[in-house]
């Protein structure tokens, strides 16, 4: 039978929510003290199937209303960090952000004697400066973006949007439709990052046919240190040995790379060298040293080939460069942009 993983989370806010918003009248009170009669029910639902599930709930929570959370701290599921006054991060300072957080994780170690793992903004919303913050305070994993509805991913910082401009980054394959897009579009886009972006062919260095590959034979191929990546590719659970979640990985595969075979199968050549010298915007190509898909030297092809581009060059990091050496590939990108 194919095993399927459901992910359970809740946001306990209590009062926090509406007096973060000024909305304190009766009404709006009574619906944050509501917690108090429904958190027992679903703690006992939860337990009548055998679920376990997460909790983020705000310091300001857990301090007003201890009684509302102990149900579930004590019946075994994750207490994660939800802020302390429920304020979205994108309102504060860094240095208020800061404290959210310090005084949040605080309160959660009273209550269940350790720090949280996880992390839900207020409303989701994230400042330029949560994810640095969250590192820094040994958060391992947030909660808050949307960027897919069963993959987990990386995190990006020092995104810059502009009004009337696209913004234009890509890796591997949307590296190369990135640079299709600047090609085509060269009035139009001012900054160009490409990171390992596929789209050349040289016959002295081949690519791997990654279509043809298994899915454990993607770790080398993909990262400079394989062990690291391997736990990567299966942070959602699996085991590379395990036949049936062989099945599945070949399935997935199939699909996600059903498209982009028709781009870059049997060779990812599309005539894309022929167009690159239009590319007027400045543009930032990134490269992990290790890289043992696209190797290095095509990094030199394409910085050859557009004007006003810098290549740099990651050390121990591959193909997935922005997964291994996320912070040096943000350095690249803040130093040059």
């Amino acid at each position: 039978m194919p095993r399927h993983i459901v992910c359970l989370t809740f946001d306990h806010d209590h009062m926090s929510g509406f007096i973060a918003r000024g909305l304190t009248t009766p009404t709006y009170i009574s619906r944050g003290e509501y917690d108090m009669v429904v958190i027992p029910r679903l703690v006992m639902l939860l337990g009548r199937y055998g679920i376990k599930a997460t909790f983020f709930t705000p310091g300001h929570t857990i301090d007003s209303s201890p009684q509302s959370v102990m149900p579930y701290v004590e019946a075994g599921h994750e207490l994660a960090h939800h802020g302390w006054t429920h304020r979205l991060p994108a309102s504060l300072s860094r240095e208020e952000e800061e404290e959210e957080i310090v005084r949040g994780n605080e309160s959660i170690k009273r209550i269940c004697g350790k720090a949280a793992r996880g992390y839900r903004s207020p409303a989701w919303d994230l400042s330029p400066h949560s994810i640095e913050l969250l590192q820094k305070h040994g958060i391992q994993y947030d909660s808050s973006l949307m960027g897919h509805d069963y993959d987990c991913y990386f995190a990006r910082q020092g995104d810059v949007v502009e009004l009337k401009k696209p913004i234009v980054v890509g890796h591997s394959m949307g590296g190369m439709i990135a640079a299709e897009m600047a090609a085509i579009a060269h009035t139009e886009i001012g900054k160009l990052c490409l990171i390992a972006p596929a789209g050349l062919w040289l016959d002295e260095h081949p690519i791997a046919d990654i279509f043809a590959k298994l899915p454990y034979e993607l770790p080398p191929l993909l990262f400079h240190d394989a062990e690291a990546g391997r736990k990567l590719l299966t942070a959602g659970g699996g085991d590379m040995g395990d036949i049936e979640f062989l099945k599945q990985c070949l399935v997935m595969n199939a699909r996600r790379l059903g498209m982009a075979g028709k781009l870059l199968f049997p060779i990812p050549d599309r005539g894309l060298a022929g167009r690159l010298y239009r590319i007027t915007a400045k543009t930032l190509i990134v490269w992990g040293k290790e890289d043992a898909l696209i190797p290095p030297v095509y990094g030199e092809a394409f910085k050859k080939a557009i004007s006003k581009s810098k290549l740099v060059r990651i050390a121990k990091a591959g193909h997935a460069v922005g997964q291994e050496k996320p912070a040096a590939v943000l350095d690249a990108i803040r130093d040059f942009f």
